[in-house]
């Protein structure tokens, strides 16, 4: 799911994601409450985009606002993340259509 919008993530596939996060931004006993969660609650990444912009880190089993913050700066990193990787696709799939046509020279 490397090229999938962190933003259609499924809750299981959201679960994963929180798992594989930093320890040393985000606690190991906080990263399996907040996926336990996501999971049970049915929690995809649209929703849980919304609720990391509202603030909401209740909702989210999180214990404290700079978890949220945390979270919340990753989760737009990987939305950056999947932009760049996307484009590098469309670059690549450019590049092989053109991959005949250097050094050729186009008359107007």
């Amino acid at each position: 799911w490397i090229t999938e919008d962190i933003a259609c993530l499924s809750p299981a596939q959201l679960a994963l994601w929180v798992h594989t996060l930093p320890p040393s931004k985000l606690g190991t006993a906080s990263r399996r409450a907040i996926a336990r969660h996501v999971r049970e609650r049915g929690i995809d990444g649209e929703v849980f985009g919304g609720l990391l912009a509202d603030g909401r880190w209740e909702e989210l089993a999180m214990s404290d606002e700079r978890e949220l913050v945390s979270v919340l700066r990753m989760f737009k990193q990987r939305g950056q993340e999947v932009a760049m990787a996307r484009a590098a696709v469309r670059q690549a799939v450019d590049n092989e259509s053109t991959a005949g046509l250097k050094g050729d020279s186009f008359v107007v």
